[in-house]
């Protein structure tokens, strides 16, 4: 019981040093991007190879201008190793290519944690055709860093229940 009561008051004690902000702009970019993979929702380790594989391959359709490829675009997304289940081929074959889905980003919440992290709370309301629509809630953890094209890489996907 003691146990169970001290961790509470861990958790406590990290959220309550962590500080509400207002996102940067590359996080929000980037929240904006991944939530408009197909694939988004339907995995168990973020990322796992199938969403690498579409992040990969659809990050030059939503950042036009990008001339990175491949392994230097996972590079620039993900914070970690690649998943190593498999070899990933970034490409897909004539036909099965993923397209974007039009989605509208809200950003609920922000906030710094201790270490650096910062986490989005954020709704996705995507256009399958009829409008946009609710579609999800995810947090987002990003971490800081300066090499990345947007400043921070994902580091975690949480959907709350």
């Amino acid at each position: 019981m003691k146990r169970v009561c001290s961790l509470i008051l861990v958790l406590l004690l990290c959220f309550a040093c962590a500080e509400s902000s207002s996102p940067d702009e590359g996080i929000v970019e980037l929240a904006g991007f991944l939530c408009s993979l197909p694939d988004l929702t339907s995995f168990e380790e973020a990322p796992d190879a199938a969403l690498a594989r579409e992040a990969v391959f659809l990050y030059p359709a939503y950042f036009l201008g990008s001339e990175m490829e491949g392994e230097a675009i996972y590079a620039a997304l993900f914070a970690g190793a690649q998943p190593e289940d498999e070899k990933i081929e970034w490409g897909y074959p004539e036909g099965e290519a993923p397209l974007l889905i039009p989605t509208l980003v809200e950003i609920e919440d922000a906030l710094t944690l201790p270490d650096g992290i910062q986490r989005i709370s954020a709704i996705a309301k995507q256009d399958f055709g009829y409008g946009y629509e609710f579609a999800f809630l995810v947090d987002l953890y990003f971490a800081p860093d300066e090499s990345a094209p947007h400043g921070y890489r994902v580091s975690k996907i949480f959907f709350p229940e």
